[in-house]
C-alpha cells in the first residue's frame, strides 16, 4: 500500500514537472529505480554516424538566432520566445540546456522538506559509512593500492557523470562548494574525504544531479594542475598525483585573488566544467558521449583552449561533437572557426545534421560572406535539409545579414512552412537594408497572413518608421499597441522604440510622454531619451536626464556610459567628457572594453591626439574596435603613417581586421596621400577569405584616386566593381572633378547623381559648385532654380567652441549672441593685421554670386567658423600661446580655410578645427590637409 501511495506521488510530481530534487529527498531508498536516462540509451545504442540522428534529444542546442524549435541557452534567437510558442521538443542539450531536462521540470519550484538524508533525521549510513571513514590513505594524502583504484569505478562512472550534468541549478552551487571543499581536503590527505567517501557523494542521486560549477575547475587546476598553467593538458592533469608537496603560501597568494575568484564564481555559478576535474581526480577515461559533454560545457564557461583540447584528443566523433565544438566557437565571438570546422568536417566523412547546418548559416551572416553562404546552402540542398524551417529560417536570416535581400525573399517563398520567425527574419532584413518602406509592407502582408506580432516584429516596424522619418505610421502602430492592449509600458524595448521613433521624427514631447509613461523605467527608456535629447543639441537636458539616472540609483551600465561618450564625442564636449570618464573609472562597468573604447574615441574627436593615444596603451585589453577607433583618430588628424603603422602591429598581433578596420586605414592613405599604400591595402582587402569590400571601400579608393587626379581610372573603378554604385561613390567622384576642374567628367558625374537621388539638396550644391568656379553662371543659376523649384534647402552650416565648460553655437550670419559686436571687431582688426603683413585677400570666389563685392566680404566674415574664433579670441586675448578648438557640422569653405592658415600666421595660436571629413591643425600659417581635403 504504501509503494502504491509511493508510487502515485512519484508520478504527480513528474507530471506536474517537479525538480528531480522534490521527490529524491525523502523516502529515496524506496523509490524505484528510474529509467535510464536518455544519454544512456544513445550510449548503448548510437545511431549511424552519417545519417542525421532522428531522436532529438541526441543533439546539441546550437541552432542560431532564427532557430524557433530548439530551446536552451546555446539556442540563439532573434527574440525572446515563450516556451509555449516553440511546439516541439527541446534538442539535446548534452549539458548545455540545464534546465529543460526530460520531465519538463519547472526551475522555480523548490525542493520538498525532505533533507539529503533520510527522514528519520539521522545521517544517511550510505553516506557516512565506517568504511569511508578507514579510508586507506597515506600521510600525503595519495590513495594507497590498486584495490581502492579498482574501487572508484564501483561509485562513480561516466553514465553518471553525463546523467549529472543535466541536473537541477537551484542546488548546483551549494553543492558545488561541498564537492570543491571535499576534493580541497581529499588532496590535503583527511581521512574523512577518501575516495570512497566522494564516489559516494557523487552516486548519491541528490547531489551528483546538482554537481559543481566552475570553482572546482579552478581548484582542480589549482590543486592537481602545474599551479597556475592555463595550458596544461588532459594526459599531464589525468598523470598528477596529490603526493606533490603543498606549497601553503604560494596556493594561498593565488587563491586570495578575491576579485578574480569571485568573477569567476559569478560568471559560471551554475557551470558544470568541474565534472571534468571530479572525473580526471576519480581517475576515469572519457568515452564518446561524456567528451561530447565536456566540449560543451567548457564552451559555455568560454574556455575553448580546453574545449578544443578535449576535441582533439578524442579518438572517436560524432556529428555531436564537430556541431558543439562550432557552436561554442560562434558563441565565444569567433565565427571563422566555426566555418573552418565545418569544412574540416567535411574530410571526416560525416553529414551534418540540421544543427550544424543552421549554426553555420548564423556564422556566415556574422561574418558577411555570402560566398561561403552560398556553398553550405548548395550542400543544405543536396542533403535535403533546406526545407527544415530551423534551417530554412537561418538561411533567410543569412542572406538577409548579407545584403542579399531578393536571395532571402527567394528562400523565404520555397519554405514550405513560416512561422513568426520567418516573417519577424524578412522584416529585419529589410529594415537593415535600409528598406523600410518595404518592411512595412511586409507588416501588413504578415498580418494579413494571420501572424500575431510580437514584441520582436514591433520594436523592429518601429525601428523602420523612425528611419523613415515616417512619425504617422508609427504613431498608427503605437495606437494598434494601446488598442489591442499590449503593455507598452512594460516591455523595455517596445518602450525603447517608440521613445526613439519620437526623437528622430523629431517629437520630443512625445517620447517624453512615452517615457513617463512607463511604469519601471530601466536603463534602456532612459537612454533613448538622453540620446534624444542630445541628438536634438538639447545638451543641457541631456546631461540632467543622467544625473536623474544616477539619482535614481539605477546601474548605470556600459551602455549608458558609452553613449553618453558618443555625445560628448559628436559635440566635442572636452570637459563634460573628462567628467564623464572620471565617473566611469569609479563604476564597475567603466572597466568594460566597449566604455573604454568610447572614451579613446571621445578624446580623439575632441582633438586630444596625446590623451587618446596614452589611453589606447595602457588599456588592459583590446578588441578590433580598439584599434579600429586608434586607426580613424589618425586617419582623421591626417597621420596616415601612423595609421598603417598601427594596422600592421594589429595584424601581428593575431588580431583579425573587420570591413570597418580595412575602410578606417583606407581612409586614412586617403587623407594622407599614402595612394600607393592605400592600393596595397585594398588588394590586400580583396584577397581576404572573410571580409569582402563593400561600396564604402570602393568610394574610399575613388577619393584616394580623385585626390591623385586620376579620374579617369576611378571612373573606370565605379563601373566595373561588381556593385551597384550609390549616391555617395559618385559624390566622392565629384567633389575630385571640382578640385581637378574637369567639368567635363563633372558634368557627367552629375547627371547620374540626380538621375538616382534628384531629391538631395547637397547634388544640387555639388554640381552648382563646379560649374561656379568653371564661371559657367548661367548653367550655376539652373542648377539653383531647380533646387528652389522642388523646394530643396541644404542643411544649415553651425560651428560650435567651448569656453570655460559653456558651448557657444554659431550659424551663418548669425547675429543673436550678446557679444557680436565685439566678435565682428576682432575679426575686422584680424583682418586688417593679415593684409597689411601678408596681403591676404578674401575668397570672393566662394560667396554669393548676385551681390556687390562690398556684400560679398560681409557675407564672408559672418561664416559660423569665423564667429567661433572670434569669440574664442575676445576670451583669450591674441597673442596668447594656446590652442583653440573649433568644431563644424558641414565642410569647412575655402575662403574661411585660408583665413584661419594666414591668422595662425600671424597670433601664437594654434587652431584645430573639426569639419565632417577631418582635423585640420592650423599653425605657422600651414595646415596639416595640406590644402587638400
Amino acid at each position: 500500500m504504501a509503494t502504491s501511495a509511493r508510487e502515485s506521488r512519484r508520478r504527480k510530481i513528474l507530471e506536474r514537472g517537479s525538480d528531480r530534487l522534490a521527490f529524491i529527498t525523502g523516502q529515496l531508498q524506496n523509490l524505484p529505480t528510474p529509467p535510464p536516462h536518455s544519454h544512456e540509451q544513445l550510449h548503448a545504442n548510437p545511431p549511424p554516424p552519417q545519417d542525421p540522428p532522428t531522436d532529438f534529444s541526441t543533439q546539441p542546442a546550437v541552432s542560431p538566432d532564427v532557430d524557433d524549435e530548439a530551446s536552451g541557452p546555446l539556442s540563439l534567437k532573434h527574440h525572446p520566445v515563450s516556451d509555449a510558442d516553440q511546439g516541439q521538443t527541446s534538442a539535446y542539450n548534452g549539458g548545455i540546456d540545464e534546465g529543460s531536462a526530460s520531465s519538463g521540470r519547472d526551475r522555480s519550484i523548490e525542493p520538498s522538506n525532505g533533507s539529503a538524508f533520510d527522514t528519520s533525521g539521522e545521517p544517511n549510513s550510505f553516506l557516512v559509512s565506517s568504511n569511508d571513514r578507514s579510508s586507506p590513505i597515506s600521510t600525503s594524502g595519495t590513495v594507497q593500492g590498486s584495490e581502492t583504484s579498482a574501487r572508484k569505478h564501483n561509485f562513480f562512472t561516466p553514465k553518471q557523470i553525463s546523467s549529472a550534468i543535466d541536473g537541477s541549478e537551484k542546488a548546483r552551487l551549494l553543492c558545488s562548494v561541498i564537492v570543491g571543499v571535499l576534493v580541497v581536503l581529499l588532496h590535503l590527505g583527511f581521512p574523512l574525504p577518501g575516495n570512497k567517501f566522494l564516489g559516494s557523494i557523487l552516486n548519491f542521486r541528490p547531489l551528483y544531479l546538482v554537481l559543481l560549477t566552475n570553482v572546482t575547475l579552478m581548484m582542480g587546476r589549482l590543486l592537481y594542475g602545474d599551479h597556475g598553467s592555463s595550458q596544461r593538458t588532459i594526459g599531464e592533469e589525468h598523470k598528477a598525483t596529490s603526493t606533490d608537496e603543498y606549497n601553503w603560501a604560494e596556493q594561498l597568494s593565488k587563491t586570495l585573488d578575491v576579485g578574480l575568484v569571485a568573477k569567476k564564481v559569478v560568471d559560471a555559478v551554475f557551470m558544470d566544467c568541474s565534472v571534468h576535474a571530479a572525473s580526471l581526480r576519480m581517475g576515469f577515461d572519457f568515452d564518446l558521449m561524456l567528451s561530447n559533454d565536456l566540449i560543451d560545457m567548457y564552451s559555455k564557461c568560454g574556455v575553448m583552449d580546453t574545449a578544443s583540447l578535449v576535441f582533439d584528443r578524442m579518438t572517436e566523433r560524432n556529428v555531436v561533437s564537430w556541431t558543439a565544438l562550432m557552436c561554442g566557437h560562434l558563441q565565444n565571438g569567433n565565427a571563422k572557426a566555426t566555418l573552418s570546422l565545418f569544412f574540416q568536417m567535411a574530410f571526416s566523412c560525416l553529414k551534418p545534421n540540421e544543427y550544424t547546418f543552421s549554426t553555420n548559416f548564423k556564422a556566415c551572416g556574422i561574418l558577411n560572406v555570402p560566398e561561403i553562404g552560398m556553398k553550405i546552402h548548395g550542400r543544405c540542398v543536396l542533403t535535403g535539409f533546406e526545407t527544415i524551417l530551423v534551417v530554412g529560417n537561418s538561411i533567410v536570416d543569412m542572406y538577409s545579414k548579407c545584403g542579399r535581400i531578393n536571395e532571402a525573399v527567394m528562400m523565404f517563398n520555397v519554405l514550405p512552412v513560416k512561422n513568426l520567425i520567418s516573417w519577424n527574419t524578412m522584416l529585419a532584413g529589410y529594415t537593415l537594408a535600409g528598406q523600410g518602406e518595404k518592411a512595412l509592407l511586409w507588416f501588413h502582408r504578415m498580418l494579413e497572413n494571420g501572424e500575431i506580432p510580437d514584441e520582436y516584429t514591433l520594436t523592429t516596424v518601429l525601428k523602420a518608421c523612425s528611419r523613415l522619418g515616417k512619425i504617422r505610421e508609427g504613431s498608427m502602430i503605437h495606437g494598434f499597441l494601446i488598442t489591442s492592449g499590449f503593455p507598452c509600458s512594460g516591455k523595455a524595448a517596445i518602450a525603447g522604440s517608440l521613445i526613439d521613433l519620437y526623437v528622430k521624427c523629431g517629437n520630443l514631447a512625445g517620447a517624453q510622454r512615452v517615457f513617463n509613461q512607463i511604469g519601471e523605467k530601466n536603463v534602456i527608456s532612459w537612454s533613448a531619451l538622453i540620446l534624444g535629447y542630445a541628438q536634438e543639441g538639447n545638451l543641457a537636458e541631456a546631461i540632467e536626464l543622467f544625473k536623474q539616472l544616477q539619482n535614481n540609483s539605477k546601474q548605470v551600465d556600459g551602455f549608458v556610459l558609452s553613449s553618453m561618450m558618443g555625445v560628448f564625442a559628436d559635440f566635442a564636449l572636452v570637459e563634460q567628457g573628462k567628467q564623464m570618464h572620471a565617473y566611469a573609472v569609479k563604476v564597475p562597468s567603466g572597466s568594460e572594453i566597449s566604455v573604454s573604447n568610447s572614451i579613446v574615441d571621445m578624446y580623439l574627436k575632441c582633438g586630444l591626439l596625446d590623451e587618446a593615444e596614452r589611453l589606447f596603451n595602457e588599456m588592459p585589453a583590446r578588441n578590433v574596435v580598439s584599434w579600429t577607433v586608434m586607426i580613424t583618430g589618425y586617419g582623421k588628424h591626417g597621420i596616415g603613417k601612423e595609421a598603417i603603422r598601427l594596422f600592421d602591429q594589429m595584424q601581428s598581433n593575431n588580431i583579425e581586421p573587420d570591413g570597418v578596420t580595412y575602410l578606417a586605414t583606407l581612409s586614412a592613405c586617403s587623407h594622407s596621400g599614402l595612394t600607393k599604400e592605400g592600393e596595397e591595402y585594398f588588394s590586400q582587402l580583396c584577397r581576404n577569405r572573410w571580409v569582402k569590400p563593400g561600396i564604402e571601400h570602393y568610394a574610399c579608393m575613388v577619393d584616394l584616386l580623385g585626390r591623385d587626379g586620376r579620374l579617369k581610372e576611378a571612373k573606370d573603378l565605379i563601373e566595373n566593381m561588381p556593385l551597384k554604385p550609390n549616391v555617395g561613390i559618385w559624390q566622392t567622384l565629384l567633389s575630385a572633378c571640382r578640385v581637378h576642374g574637369n567639368l567635363q567628367l563633372g558634368k557627367e558625374v552629375g547627371q547620374n547623381l540626380l538621375t538616382l537621388d534628384g531629391e538631395n539638396p547637397v547634388n544640387y550644391v555639388m554640381i552648382s559648385n563646379i560649374y561656379a568656379e568653371a564661371g559657367y553662371w548661367k548653367e550655376y543659376e539652373q542648377v539653383r532654380e531647380m533646387a528652389k523649384a522642388k523646394g530643396l534647402r541644404k542643411e544649415a552650416g553651425r560651428s560650435w567652441v567651448e569656453i570655460d565648460k559653456v558651448v557657444h553655437f554659431f550659424y551663418g550670419g548669425d547675429d543673436t549672441h550678446p557679444m557680436i559686436d565685439k566678435i565682428h571687431r576682432v575679426l575686422k582688426e584680424m583682418e586688417r593685421r593679415m593684409k597689411e603683413k601678408m596681403g591676404y585677400v578674401h575668397g570672393v570666389k566662394f560667396a554669393l554670386r548676385d551681390i556687390d563685392e562690398e556684400s560679398k566680404v560681409e557675407s564672408l566674415r559672418v561664416h559660423s567658423e569665423k564667429l567661433a574664433i572670434g569669440l574664442a579670441l575676445c576670451h583669450g586675448g591674441w597673442d596668447e600661446a594656446r590652442v583653440i578648438r573649433v568644431f563644424k557640422n558641414l565642410r569647412i569653405c575655402g575662403d574661411c580655410h585660408d583665413f584661419i592658415k594666414c591668422l595662425s600666421k600671424i597670433v601664437k595660436v594654434v587652431f584645430v578645427v573639426r569639419d565632417a571629413n577631418r582635423f585640420h591643425q592650423f599653425k605657422d600659417g600651414l595646415c596639416s590637409c595640406r590644402d587638400y581635403w
